[in-house]
């Protein structure tokens, strides 16, 4: 079961310029490490959705980010600095920006400041 879920998650391609393309699955990787490497927060789910190609052939793509942050940290410079982190991660990893990043706080948990 594990290999057809797997085969159904490769099909979830993103295009990029000169007609490459990248995984869904891949992208939603490098913005949940971003966003873990922000102290006091943890990377829950990422959906990501393509809503048209820009000017120049890149695609338009929005990403839906939940997060649980630490109570103990200040959540709203946390949240801000997972926004610049997973923005600029996408641009430089993956090679095209975000149109939209929506971040939305679903969990607080006990420690990490």
């Amino acid at each position: 079961m594990a290999a057809v879920r797997a085969d159904i998650r490769r099909r979830d391609m993103l295009p990029l310029s000169g007609g490459v393309e990248v995984s869904e699955q891949a992208v939603a990787a490098v913005l949940r490490f971003a966003a873990d490497g922000v102290q006091g927060v943890r990377a829950r789910r990422c959906r990501l959705r393509v809503t048209g190609l820009g000017p120049d052939g890149e695609p338009l793509v929005e990403a839906e980010l939940t997060l649980a942050v630490s109570y103990l940290s200040h959540t709203h410079e946390a949240v801000e600095l997972v926004r610049e982190r997973a923005s600029a991660a996408c641009t430089a990893r993956v090679g095209f920006r975000l149109a939209r990043l929506d971040l939305l706080v679903d969990d607080l948990y006990e420690g990490d400041r």
